[in-house]
């Protein structure tokens, strides 16, 4: 009789499972089943980690290099020392790579918006090498600028030997002198592709376009996007994906660095190594799945409310004895679905010896995010601001408020 109320108990429980956990059986199967030698997945407001597998570890990025091509473009572009319409004369070392190009003549004369375009959608190496040498002299000289903005943004897994990606050897005698190896993480590919859209949003203008006509000097010509899973290629669409960049070469495989938004809940996912050209499309379906049928975008503190718990921070020796303190901007991250607010509390760290007088608006902290006690991976603290000014008190105020302090602690 006890074997059978067992196994009549066990039974009730697995069709509690069943009907309960389907969502989150199905979400752990299909990252499990994600095929890439490395994966990465972000949440682009706050940069919370979703997901990822061997993530720092260096590979081989083909294309996606030129995520940071473009952005030293259009930083470029921003300080006006190079304007959109201003015209590019192809050089014979340009058009001598022909791997993956839009077939640039030495001498021929293209915009700077026609070679970019060129660059993002058709991942065009001629047109990429031609803006570098237009930009910085040499390809060699713009490598250098890359290695720089990689430290800046803190990407630890990352050298660039080139602006394009390829192999060197497919440079033959053209390849630029730059030493070490060409190499980016999964997770500095992601880091990459979310400082470009928080510094130049415009990058999804043209990293959204399907396809384009070049003007050349001879013939126009059609390029087609090697995003396939940008709604209007109509190849392998995904509603909400917007970019950003594919790669490929026989060492680094099929990569894709993409950016999709669905509501108020925008991603980045990176896949590295997979094994063909749809196989990187598939894989990244995956988590981008997980992603939104997972999470929703939450603001848990608006800019200008006070962190629960933490509302004043004391001032011993200003006119006011403390002062109300602010979220400098929303706390704002990614929350599982059906998830409390109660799962989540705030650890404020007040900076040391801040006194008055104080100015509204002063930073004088910093408040993380702790989901059951523990850290989020990725959240970036948020800082705390004064909300209004304190003066400091005269020494008389301080003197007998000292006094009244001590007689309260007698009681």
């Amino acid at each position: 009789m006890k074997v059978r109320l067992r196994k009549i108990w066990i039974s009730l429980i697995t069709i509690f499972m069943v009907i309960l956990f389907p969502y989150q059986v199905w979400a752990a199967q299909s990252l499990s089943s994600v095929q890439a030698e490395s994966y990465f997945l972000m949440d682009a407001e706050s940069g919370v980690i979703l997901a990822e597998k061997d993530a720092e570890t260096p590979r081989p990025p083909a294309s996606m290099t030129k995520m940071m091509t473009h952005f030293i473009i259009l930083d470029e572009i921003k300080k006006g020392t190079i304007k959109w319409d201003d015209v590019v004369k192809v050089s014979a070392r340009a058009a001598a790579i022909n791997e993956g190009g839009i077939f640039l003549e030495p001498n021929e004369a293209l915009t700077v918006k026609d070679l970019f375009i060129s660059s993002v959608v058709k991942s065009a190496n001629d047109a990429t090498i031609a803006l570098s040498e237009h930009i910085a002299g040499s390809e060699a000289k713009f490598v250098e600028r890359m290695n720089e903005k990689a430290k800046e943004l803190g990407m630890k897994s990352t050298h660039f030997r080139n602006t394009t990606g390829l192999n060197m050897e497919d440079y033959g005698i053209h390849a630029p002198e730059v030493p070490g190896e060409h190499v980016m993480g999964a997770q500095d590919s992601a880091i990459l592709g979310d400082a470009l859209l928080r510094s130049h949003p415009d990058i999804l203008t043209y990293t959204s376009i399907a396809n384009h006509i070049v003007h050349k000097d001879k013939k126009d010509l059609t390029i087609n996007s090697s995003n396939l899973m940008l709604p209007a290629r109509n190849k392998l669409p995904y509603d909400g994906v917007d970019g950003l960049k594919t790669g490929h070469t026989q060492l680094a495989g099929y990569c894709f660095t993409s950016t999709a938004k669905k509501g108020d809940l925008r991603v980045i996912s990176v896949v590295m190594k997979t094994k063909s050209d749809s196989e990187r499309f598939v894989e990244t379906k995956k988590l981008l799945d997980y992603a939104f049928e997972q999470y929703e975008e939450k603001t848990l503190v608006k800019k200008g409310a006070t962190v629960p718990g933490d509302e004043n921070m004391a001032l011993p020796n200003g006119v006011e004895k403390s002062v109300e303190v602010q979220s400098k901007s929303d706390i704002t991250l990614p929350v599982k679905k059906g998830a409390s607010e109660k799962d989540y509390e705030y650890k404020v760290t007040f900076a040391p010896g801040v006194k008055a007088p104080i100015l509204a608006g002063t930073e004088v902290g910093k408040v993380e995010v702790l989901h059951q006690g523990k850290s989020i991976p990725g959240f970036k603290p948020v800082p705390l601001v004064a909300s209004k000014n304190v003066e400091e008190g005269s020494w008389v105020r301080l003197f007998f408020r000292s006094i009244g302090d001590e007689i309260s602690s007698w009681f």
